[in-house]
């Protein structure tokens, strides 16, 4: 039997609504592996031409399929279902919504601008469908509009942006669609414009004229430091390169949130599978990635934050041939897996400024177990209001030359083991604040510590972006 022609002519979105469910199990008995292959693959088209629901039947027949499958060939589907706790109408809890006097929380239906959650919900901008899905089905959710403190606005900005609009133009289309959307929200005037929820979730707001439209409501973002164009934003093919510089009072802790980054369940899975004891791990300071980017030497911010990503990174790659024993520095892993189990093996994870000073590596080592050694000078870290940082953290100073780098290897090579322990457990024992996966619990998750940082944003206090002990100089 051909297999692939099989599956094909029964996988396929058109021929799975055409045919039924009862031809795709005939053909998954026979060819289990290719029909799991060509449903996995499917499941976002299917999603974006016939809706959630269809796209939900196709799992759940995936997932019956995946049964006489093996391991590897049910590995397709570990991606989605990671999510399914938030489809179905189901979203994360918070055990702040339940507190007496609790905040609730009107959601607006914005139609085709929040469509397609599986589709949208990976990656780091993965936070713009799990709140609009946790505000819309969690106990905080009001519906008459009477009795909300607050309005949300769900808009996946970046998933839009990647299947509607194209290239060359995004920034003054965003803007437009974002200017279209708040003159249409029927309660946004007035004192209650104040009362709105709206979220950027990655270093360009995407939103040039938020200042002038939304500047008094709520932003939950992810960085705090966004970035704007000198100049304004780029033309395709422009001769010259463009400089970007980060906002530092864009901001503003006393009505605004800094979100945890979105790490896929799949993700965190792997991490925890590959855990090992932090005494036992080979390595003592560990980073691979990216060296190079046009934006890491283009991006500037105002001093005291003025050192740049390129500065930083040029100065870390001069561990990479130093042969330090213990240090494991170099260029990106691969596969990704070899990645995984190096930072699950090492003690101390470098975080360098990126194109933004948020990082998603370190939403990665409250997984790993690797203490995050947070190397980006104006990062503000996510519920810094009542998590205690320094306890599982360090942010020394940037090094901007192979000097620096060396002397701050030193530093962390003379940490004694149970000071080291004692931050790796503190850690662990915060890792559920950034965990948006299915087992997320009520009383600490993303969810929840947003929930506590609106409830107390009139107590906020502007947020640290240094703390702990700096590298020796």
């Amino acid at each position: 039997m051909d297999c692939l022609r099989t599956a094909a002519l029964t996988c396929l979105p058109a021929e799975l609504q055409r045919q039924g469910p009862s031809r795709l199990q005939e053909a998954a008995a026979a060819c289990p592996r290719e029909v799991l292959t060509l449903l996995a693959q499917s499941l976002t088209t299917i999603e974006a031409s016939s809706g959630e629901e269809a796209m939900l039947e196709a799992l759940a027949l995936a997932t019956d399929v995946a049964a006489h499958t093996d391991e590897e060939a049910r590995s397709q589907l570990a991606w989605a279902a990671g999510l399914l706790h938030i489809l179905r109408g189901r979203g994360g809890r918070a055990k702040a919504c339940e507190a007496p006097g609790a905040m609730r929380v009107y959601v607006y239906d914005t139609g085709k601008l929040a469509n397609n959650a599986l589709a949208c919900s990976a990656g780091m901008e993965g936070v713009e469908v799990f709140f609009h899905r946790f505000f819309a089905a969690g106990t905080c959710r009001t519906e008459d509009p009477e009795e909300a403190d607050l309005f949300y606005v769900p808009f996946y900005s970046f998933c839009y942006q990647n299947e509607h609009i194209a290239p060359g133009n995004e920034t003054a289309e965003l803007d437009a669609l974002h200017l279209n959307l708040v003159a249409s929200l029927a309660h946004f005037r007035g004192s209650a414009k104040a009362k709105h929820l709206f979220l950027f979730p990655h270093e360009f707001w995407d939103f040039p004229s938020w200042r002038s439209a939304v500047a008094e409501a709520h932003l939950l973002v992810v960085e705090a430091n966004p970035l704007e164009w000198l100049g304004g934003a780029p033309v395709p093919g422009g001769a010259e390169p463009q400089v970007a510089v980060h906002c530092l009072d864009c901001f503003l802790g006393a009505k605004d949130v800094v979100l945890p980054g979105h790490t896929d369940h799949w993700t965190t899975r792997q991490l925890l599978a590959l855990h090992r004891p932090w005494l036992e791990r080979s390595h003592r300071v560990c980073y691979h990635g990216a060296f190079q980017h046009a934006l890491y030497d283009n991006t500037r911010a105002a001093p005291p934050f003025e050192v740049t990503a390129g500065e930083t990174r040029a100065a870390l790659w001069s561990l990479a041939s130093a042969g330090r024993p213990g240090v494991s520095i170099g260029g990106h892993l691969r596969p990704v897996r070899a990645y995984y189990e190096r930072i699950t093996d090492c003690q101390f994870c470098l975080v360098p400024k990126g194109v933004g000073f948020t990082n998603g590596r370190l939403m990665e080592s409250f997984f790993s177990g690797c203490i995050p050694v947070i190397l980006s000078d104006a990062m503000v870290v996510p519920f810094d209001a009542f998590l205690p940082w320094p306890a599982f953290s360090l942010k020394p100073r940037m090094p901007r030359t192979p000097r620096e780098a060396h002397d701050l290897v030193d530093f962390l090579e003379g940490i004694p083991a149970e000071t080291g322990l004692r931050m790796h457990q503190s850690l662990i024992e915060h890792r559920c604040w950034f965990d948006y996966g299915p087992d997320s619990r009520e009383d600490c998750s993303p969810y929840e510590g947003v929930v506590r940082m609106l409830t107390w944003q009139s107590r906020s206090r502007e947020p640290r972006r240094f703390w702990g002990t700096a590298a020796k100089k």
